[in-house]
């Protein structure tokens, strides 16, 4: 799902997992940009992500929920139009997440020159504060890597963040799909083996992300059943 705000003066991006969380965002952004956006949630999943049907903008803006899969889907998405030729000169993320968290996911789906292009903020700041963000060009906030060094320097947490594989399996577990019939992980890859990648991505995942562990439970017993 598209919506497209048009204006005159630059382009911006969102990514959200709902309508009304895209057109707040929106609404924070200076009136002579073209706003367009676009929804990427796990009620909409789509096997055809790595083939990007966006346009070329100058800052791509992705606002991360707290349901697994959506936040999920809306990193490979970001991470696909990253490695596009059209790719955005700036992407801020609004997370809810440790920014340490966030960098090593992305590291394994894109190389480290396209994240330094990458800003974070906490989504639990103010609203003065993230739409002052939304209005800056440049991003004046340190890169993502920075961020997250800084960040691992003050709490002392070294994370491991998943592989590709490992992310894809837990995606497609997030998304409602089995080992034995995979949407986003490598088909022509033995079950025992996307078995243990996405046992190893789920381990990581709730020993970085505890808020997750009950959506996991959820989950399991929403495949078992």
């Amino acid at each position: 799902m598209v919506d497209t705000f048009t204006s005159a003066q630059g382009k911006d991006y969102i990514f959200a997992s709902d309508t009304m969380a895209a057109v707040g965002l929106s609404q924070l952004l200076e009136n002579d940009r073209e706003v367009i956006i676009k929804i990427v949630a796990a009620s909409d999943i789509s096997a055809d992500l790595e083939n990007f049907d966006g346009e070329a903008c100058e800052r791509l803006i992705v606002y991360l929920p707290r349901d697994p899969a959506s936040v999920l889907l809306a990193l490979k998405k970001t991470a696909v139009y990253l490695r596009q030729p059209e790719a955005p000169d700036e992407v801020l993320i609004i997370t809810p997440y440790a920014f340490n968290w966030l960098y090593h996911t992305l590291r394994s789906q894109v190389s480290p020159d396209l994240i330094r292009k990458v800003v974070a903020i906490d989504s639990a700041v103010s609203l003065k504060d993230i739409a002052e963000q939304l209005t800056t060009l440049p991003l004046r906030q340190d890169c993502l890597p920075i961020q997250a060094r800084r960040e691992e320097i003050a709490t002392g947490d070294s994370m491991v963040g998943m592989t590709q594989c490992e992310y894809d399996c837990v995606l497609d577990f997030f998304c409602g799909r089995s080992v034995q019939e995979p949407l986003y992980s490598q088909k022509d890859s033995a079950i025992s083996t996307r078995y243990s990648q996405r046992n190893a991505g789920l381990r990581k995942l709730k020993k970085q992300l505890p808020s997750t562990a009950a959506d996991i439970r959820r989950k399991r017993i929403e495949l078992n059943g």
